[in-house]
């Protein structure tokens, strides 16, 4: 299993943060590598939804489990249907104080295409690690803009 994980320090305080975390349909409004986000279901503290992201020029989809723990204010996700074998992890944000922010976000990925894996696995980790870093920063981008 191949894994990458991206951490900033985000100018932003942890509860606007959180809140965009938690509006994941309008991540496409603000992050250029999202296509759409569709939230299926949520209960109690698990949300099931269908994202369709572009990753290095190709349409990458998928649906997943999140089960969200607002007292740690982390997200927990797994695939259960989608392109790829395996896609699991985490979005973390800690408070530094002061209005900053550690944002972190994990991705753990199997292609599921053994015979190729070693080809394709290191070109999809720097993909993975260069939307995972974009996102954050459009995360922060949005948590600065002033709010509609």
């Amino acid at each position: 299993m191949q894994t990458v994980s991206v951490t900033k320090d985000l100018r932003a305080p942890i509860g606007r943060l959180w809140d965009l975390l938690l509006d994941v349909e309008r991540f496409a409004d603000y992050m250029s590598d999202v296509e759409w986000i569709k939230v299926l279901d949520v209960r109690d503290d698990v949300r099931t939804a269908e994202w369709s992201v572009i990753l290095r020029g190709s349409i990458l989809r998928w649906s997943e489990k999140g089960r969200v723990d607002p007292s740690r204010h982390r997200i927990d996700f797994e695939q259960l249907d989608g392109d790829l074998s395996v896609f699991q992890g985490e979005w973390l944000l800690t408070d530094l104080g002061g209005g900053l922010t550690r944002a972190s976000l994990r991705i753990e990925f199997e292609i599921g295409i053994p015979l190729m894996a070693r080809m394709l696995d290191p070109i999809a980790r720097e993909s993975l690690r260069t939307n995972t870093s974009r996102m954050l920063e459009e995360l922060e981008q949005r948590a600065c803009a002033p709010e509609e």
